[in-house]
């Protein structure tokens, strides 16, 4: 009897226990168990806005025996599942990617206290952990040297100032070295983004890579090198120059390398659907104006933003003065969809083209944030550049110049 009694007590425990750990599917709970942090040490924890560099506190608790436990209203949350949590305002944080219905956990590294494990059946998460694993190899080269440097640096201020001996040379070796692991840093992160595909984690390690200290010491060929990891971010991406992306973006496209009106034309290999080449010269010099379209068909906000009816309007009243020319910025493999699907996708009556392996080029040369429209004369100088909400007002501009005959 008291055996039977006693399995039912464990039983009723253990029901409990699961009840308690696994929320509603309207809650997003991320559990801890920190034993090296004492008691009364705040978690807070803040909510990121969609792919930004930007977080608002949702949470604060405390820590009691080395455990600590957030429950988080998803309903409020505005469909993000990017949390960022951190000590006492300390300025090391980590990332979290938890989904409603879901528990998140985290405990600290068996060998390093310091280090937060995350376990968490999110996708992201897991992409995360990749990442964060590579980060920490590659951050504890540079920590080491770091720290040869920072006492160099102290050594050559203490001879300065007491006249000692020279340790110029010493100073600037060392920096020669720190270039070097910085730049074997870089080279192995590229490496590594290279193979991976582009998610919410993929936009902010990619941010994290060219803001680090790195980037002061690299040289251009470097930063070149890294500029294609762009290449796999939709355009919708671009729109917003305060998102990581947009962050990236300023780094490894200067703003000094944009078109300006009156500028030539940059030329690019573009293909159409059936392989063939084409390029932008070849409406050079044929007496006609061109105006190309910067844009992308898998992308919802940027579709919903093409002014179509305006687009059709100068094509039929004004085909006989100015080309229209589409140019696709979606990925080779959304751009073979569209290939075999034209009504799912759409279409129009003048050549669409994609540009492959080279958007970021493109978007890097035009300045292109969003569907983006630039006029050339027919000798191939740029007119006038505008986007979607300027497109109109832009094309009202430069018809008293298009009607001009001989131009």
């Amino acid at each position: 009897m008291i055996t039977s009694i006693l399995v039912l007590i464990a039983i009723c425990c253990s029901a409990q226990k699961a009840k308690a750990s696994k929320p509603d599917p309207t809650i997003v709970r991320i559990e801890g168990y920190l034993p090296s942090l004492p008691d009364g040490t705040t978690i807070n924890c803040c909510k990121a806005y969609r792919h930004a560099y930007c977080y608002t506190p949702i949470s604060d608790i405390t820590i009691q025996n080395g455990r600590f436990c957030i429950d988080i209203d998803a309903k409020e949350n505005n469909g993000t599942e990017e949390y960022l949590l951190h000590c006492n305002g300390n300025a090391k944080a980590i990332h979290i990617y938890a989904s409603p219905g879901t528990v998140t956990r985290i405990k600290a590294n068996k060998k390093d206290r310091s280090v937060w494990e995350i376990e968490s059946k999110n996708p992201l998460q897991i992409e995360e952990n990749k990442y964060q694993a590579l980060w920490r190899e590659l951050d504890a080269a540079k920590k080491d040297h770091d720290t040869r440097v920072e006492a160099i640096e102290d050594r050559y201020r203490e001879a300065k100032a007491s006249e000692k001996a020279d340790i110029t040379k010493e100073k600037w070796a060392e920096r020669r070295k720190w270039k070097s692991i910085d730049s074997a840093f870089v080279e192995k992160a590229f490496a590594f983004m290279s193979t991976k595909e582009y998610s919410p984690v993929y936009a902010r390690y990619l941010y994290d890579l060219t803001r680090c200290s790195s980037f002061a010491r690299i040289n251009k060929p470097l930063l070149a090198k890294v500029r294609p990891l762009l290449n796999k971010v939709p355009l919708e991406e671009f729109r917003n120059e305060f998102n990581y992306i947009g962050r990236a973006k300023k780094t490894l496209c200067p703003n000094e390398d944009y078109m300006k009106v009156g500028d030539y034309m940059k030329d690019f290999a573009f293909f159409d659907h059936d392989g063939n080449e084409h390029h932008l010269y070849d409406y050079n010099d044929n007496g006609k104006f061109l105006m190309v379209e910067f844009n992308s068909r898998t992308s919802e906000a940027c579709m919903d933003r093409r002014p179509t009816e305006l687009l059709n309007m100068l094509h039929s009243q004004y085909g006989d003065k100015i080309d229209l020319v589409f140019v696709n910025l979606d990925t080779p493999s959304d751009w073979a969809n569209e290939g075999k699907n034209p009504e799912k996708w759409g279409h129009d009556q003048w050549p669409e083209w994609n540009a492959t392996k080279n958007n970021i080029d493109i978007i890097h040369n035009y300045d292109v944030m969003g569907p983006t429209y630039a006029f050339f004369t027919p000798d191939g100088r740029l007119m006038r550049s505008a986007n979607y909400s300027g497109l109109q007002p832009t094309i009202k501009e430069i018809l008293p110049f298009v009607k001009i005959s001989g131009f």
